[in-house]
């Protein structure tokens, strides 16, 4: 194999590699990326040192896996929506049309405590 065609892989590989890392940098770099991310370092650091330690904690693993989908879904919306897919759009829009989930456990809350007085 020519070194030129092992030199222009290896050059495109690292340019490939440095845009990969570039947008990925733009996407984490916001406030609500930069939130995700320290959310996802803190809450995944204490999970691999507790289960390091031997003392899991089942809430907190999951916890880690649901910041872990939000930071994968804000840097993929993020492209998706930079490409003219407006995938946020569409995800607030089914969130609009779901009932107020806090309204609804306030009055059942408040049901429970008049019933039980």
């Amino acid at each position: 194999m020519p070194t030129e065609v092992v030199d222009g892989a290896t050059q495109q590989g690292t340019q490939t590699g440095n845009d990969f890392l570039s947008v990925l940098g733009a996407w984490i770099f916001t406030p609500t990326g930069a939130i995700l991310t320290l959310l996802l370092i803190l809450i995944g650091g204490a999970y691999g040192v507790l289960n390091v330690m031997g003392q899991t904690i089942r809430w907190l693993g999951i916890a880690a896996k649901v910041v872990a989908f939000l930071l994968f879904f804000w840097i993929v919306g993020g492209i998706l929506e930079a490409w003219g897919i407006p995938i946020r759009e569409w995800v607030r829009s089914l969130a609009t049309q779901m009932p107020d989930i806090g309204s609804l456990l306030l009055q059942f809350f408040e049901r429970l405590i008049f019933t039980a007085g």
